[in-house]
């Protein structure tokens, strides 16, 4: 190349270069910092003259209610959108409108759903909390092993359950208790009377509730399924870190594994907490344990194309959220000191 040549690209090198600067001074600074995702936190009262929770273990909504449902008392509490106690609904017992094993439950339009696990039993009542009736479930012979862990209200008056351990990751059921269909199947074999890791799964609807989302709590992958079988998305949560937790704790677990004559032994390990969706189709979970450095617990977010962004919970008095849950148009985070808090998304 000439010396004019040479100058000349020298020159036209500077200007690309000098174009791009002010492109890149144009352009918004991303920031790796993450960031609080609520706001101020408001306590709903756990505790008054007319009633004690216990154990916070799942938060339903209707229209114009909350319900929380208090395992260990074997109850679920009712309250009015502005937090006044209203009532509670079954209490311990055998008998109609009591409650054995109660371990989910689900607000339907016109009624509450409780699912009773070594029962394999439904307690249905009205949203008043009267008594309407119990309904057997009828487990298919190859789970027979299996108890179900948490139910959703399905389309035209079916139920949608999942197991701590099964073949089976979802089931539909009809009003009779009747198997219809499996929906989800696990990819890991289950053998009897060896160790097992449960499934750690967590269910609830999404795509505006066109569809279900089966969320493994130790790997942290989500599957999508509509009613009809038909797969949708799978994503998962990219955190190098917890997946390295996941894989040596199945390693150990398999190297532990012994042929033995008494029941299956279910262990599960859970690093992440149950999920929750918005009225916009953005899903949160929040990584079970905060980090070291108490900076935070932090929570990730998908929006409705799955992309996601990661953000820090601080909760009041250094708490740490075990649960979350969206109704109404808030958040209502429980604490590992069975706290609900109830909070908004921070508008960016």
């Amino acid at each position: 190349m000439s010396r004019r040549g040479k100058t000349i690209f020298i020159i036209v090198l500077a200007i690309m270069a000098s174009g791009l600067l002010l492109i890149l001074k144009k352009m918004p600074i991303k920031s790796g910092k993450e960031v609080n995702i609520f706001q101020d936190f408001s306590l709903l009262e756990t505790e008054s003259e007319q009633f004690v929770l216990s154990r916070v273990t799942k938060i339903d909504f209707s229209q114009d209610k909350v319900f929380v449902f208090d395992q260990k008392q074997k109850k679920i509490f009712v309250f009015s959108e502005s937090f006044s106690y209203l009532y509670s609904i079954g209490s311990p017992g055998q008998g109609p409108g009591e409650l054995e094993d109660p371990v989910d439950f689900a607000v339907c339009s016109d009624k509450i759903v409780v699912l009773e696990r070594f029962p394999r039993k439904l307690d249905i009542f009205t949203l008043n909390g009267e008594f309407l009736e119990r309904v057997n479930l009828k487990i298919p012979e190859e789970i027979s092993y299996s108890y179900p862990s948490a139910i959703l209200p399905g389309p035209d008056t079916t139920f949608i359950f999942a197991y701590d351990l099964s073949d089976h990751l979802i089931d539909i059921h009809d009003a009779q208790g009747n198997y219809k269909s499996t929906l989800l199947k696990r990819e890991e074999p289950i053998i009897i009377y060896r160790k097992n890791i449960g499934n750690e799964s967590a269910i609830g609807f999404y795509n505006q509730k066109k569809s279900i989302l089966h969320f493994n709590r130790l790997d942290g992958e989500f599957i999508e399924i509509y009613s009809d079988g038909v797969l949708g998305r799978k994503f998962r949560i990219q955190d190098a870190s917890l997946q390295k937790i996941a894989g040596e704790l199945r390693k150990n677990l398999e190297k532990e594994s012994r042929p033995s004559n008494i029941q299956s032994d279910i262990i599960s390990f859970l690093l992440y907490t149950n999920f929750c969706v918005d009225e916009r189709d953005n899903l949160y979970v929040a990584k079970l344990r905060s980090d070291k450095d108490n900076s935070g617990q932090k929570i990730w977010i998908f929006d409705s194309e799955q992309k996601c962004h990661s953000g820090l919970v601080h909760l009041p008095d250094g708490e740490k959220v075990k649960a979350l849950y969206f109704g109404n148009g808030q958040f209502y985070l429980v604490s590992d000191q069975d706290k609900i808090w109830v909070t908004r998304r921070r508008i960016p």
